[in-house]
This record gives C-alpha cells, structure tokens and sequence, in this order.
C-alpha cells in the first residue's frame, strides 16, 4: 500500500481509496487524477503545465496530495475554497514538508501546529503542554463529529519516559462544518519531568461518525404518498399549508438506531438539502425553516417555499446519507519537538 509514514494506516473506512499518480508527468495531470478520485476543482497559482516528479506508489489522497504540494512549494488554504473546491496557495517561508510532518490515517491527515509548555508554580496541577494539531479529511467524505479519547492518548519521550494526558477519562471534541474539510484541537499532556527535547511517538485514536451513502428522497406533495424509507432513514412529509404568501411545509426525518450521530451532532441533518421541483423541472430553494421537534432519533422541521401556482403539483427532495457508521481509527504521529 505504499509508504506511508510517519502515520500508522488503521481500519479503512468507506470510501478511502489509494490514488495513483504514476501516469501523471504534469502538475495539471496529477490534480485532474486527484479531482476524478474525489470530485474536487484544485485552484492554485501555478502553470499547470510545469512538470512533476514521478510519485510511483499509490498513496490515499492526502499523501499522494502532499507528495505533490512538497515539490512545488505550495500549501493548502482551506477557507480560500468551498466544498467541492480545495485551494493551493504558495507555501509561507520557514513552512516544513508537509509529507514529512504529518500522519496518515484512513481519511484523516494529521499535523503538529504548535507545542507549549506551562509550569504554574502555585498549583503544580495546572502545569502541562498543549499540543495544537490540524486534523483534515478527505473532502468528498464529511465526518460527523471527531473525538479523541484522553484515555488512549500515549506519548513516548525521547529520554524514554511516557507522557500521559492531564486527565485519565474524558473526551477532546471536535466540531466539525460540512463546507470545510479540516479542523483544529488541544490534546493537553502532563509537563515532563526532566529535560526531554521531543515526542519520539504520540499515539492515540479518532473516534468518528461516518456518514453513508447519499441518497434521494422525492415525496409528491398531492398526498398520494406521504413517506420514503431507504436503509435506515424514513422521511414524511405532513401538513402543507398556506402562510401569508409562502407556503408551509412539514417535514419529519427518523433514523433507525441513530446514536450520537443525532445525540450530540444534529447540525450534519439539518444541512442537508432540501428543495422543491415543479413538474418543469423548476428548482425552488426554501427560504427558511423553524425545527418543530426532536428526539433521539429524529426531528420535525417546517420549511417556507415562494410556490405561487399550486403545491400539490410540486415534488419535495430531500437529500441525505441514509445510514451512520461509528468508526474507531489509530493514529501515530512522530517526532514532535518540544519547547
């Protein structure tokens, strides 16, 4: 599978796929190979006709990524694109191989940020290092919520010591937004006793949400069919009524056996799509939504459309993975140096 270092690969997740890039002799050929595996457009400010070096192995998208960026000097800058759009800028002076400090791990891609070190001489509870790290996922994925379990994090010290988190229990969570494929986090440690210079290895896992495979609701709103179920996601559509103008429609979506995945994370539910399609064709966005309800599994929504000529001739699609898959994946990231 490649080398893959300095991360340590884990349990492959739906939808990972290593990506060859040994056919490509251009930067433009490598991002074209790059977008078909993943449906991103690359922007970036390069001639796309400059050539590369040949990346023989296949790798998963982030290594195969990063191999490419190292060459040409270039970083990613994630708030400068969109979902469907990764944006390459040139890389910052000082900035380190991007290959050689991160880890790979499924879908994930993980880099030290920044290390610090406090010793509170009061309160020798209060003393510690945090480690700052950028935690990125192939885009066309979109994780529902990251955790790191502080139990399982384990630091193993250059003089041979181990380094163990602040607190034994608990969870660091991590937010995370379906329009931008990264995201930031502490992982806090206990200070060191003696004079260590690096982290030799941190290990740990990513517990994730991983959303299935995204699928289409149509409901006709004449109310000869009023609900579609596909795999473990039920969608009904109840009253339709006319408001001022607008009309009103109810929504309601269950999932079987949902969890966490609508416990602590409902936000991913609500984003997904949801429109109106006239018997043209017509695509009517909504102009807003009130949640009515919810629950563990499920939740009501009312949403507003401007349907001038008659709702019951209207479709409404809704759009959404139909099943949550929770994932547990280890990671291993080497040679971070310390303060």
């Amino acid at each position: 599978q490649g080398d893959l270092s300095p991360g340590l690969a884990a349990e492959p997740i739906a939808g990972q796929r290593l990506v060859s890039l040994a056919d490509a002799s251009s930067f433009d050929e490598a991002l074209e190979v790059l977008g078909l595996d993943t449906g991103l457009i690359f922007k970036h400010p390069l001639q796309g006709t400059e050539l590369i070096e040949s990346i023989a192995e296949p790798l998963p998208f982030w290594a195969a990524l990063d191999r490419l960026l190292d060459q040409k000097q270039l970083d990613v800058n994630f708030y400068g694109g969109d979902s469907g759009t990764l944006n390459l800028v040139r890389r910052q002076p000082g900035r380190v191989s991007r290959s050689g400090s991160a880890a790979y791990c499924s879908i994930f891609r993980i880099e030290p940020i920044s290390v610090t070190a406090k010793r509170t001489v009061r309160q020798a509870g209060l003393s510690g290092v945090s480690l700052a790290i950028e935690i990125s996922w192939e885009p066309q994925v979109r994780p529902i919520g990251l955790a790191f379990p502080l139990q399982k994090i384990r630091a193993m010290l250059d003089d041979g010591s181990v380094l163990l988190p602040q607190q034994s229990g608990g969870t660091i969570e991590v937010s995370t937004n379906s329009e931008i494929a990264f995201a930031e986090c502490r992982l806090p440690l206990q200070l060191p006793e003696g004079r260590p210079r690096r982290i030799e290895s941190l290990t740990g896992v990513i517990q994730t949400m991983i959303p299935g495979t995204r699928q289409r609701f149509e409901i006709p709103l004449n109310g000869e069919v009023n609900s579609v179920t596909i795999d473990a996601m039920t969608v009904r559509v109840g009253d339709v009524r006319q408001q001022d103008q607008l009309q009103q429609v109810s929504l309601e979506v269950e999932l079987e056996d949902a969890g966490r995945a609508l416990e602590s994370h409902r936000q991913w539910a609500l984003e997904n799509r949801v429109f109106l399609q006239k018997e043209d064709g017509t695509q009517l966005s909504h102009l807003g939504f009130e949640i009515l309800s919810q629950s563990d599994s499920g939740f009501r929504v009312n949403y507003l459309f401007n349907l001038n000529d008659g709702a019951h001739r209207a479709t409404l699609i809704y759009e959404s993975p139909t099943s949550v898959a929770t994932r547990e994946i280890e990671f291993e990231i080497k040679e971070i140096e310390l303060p």
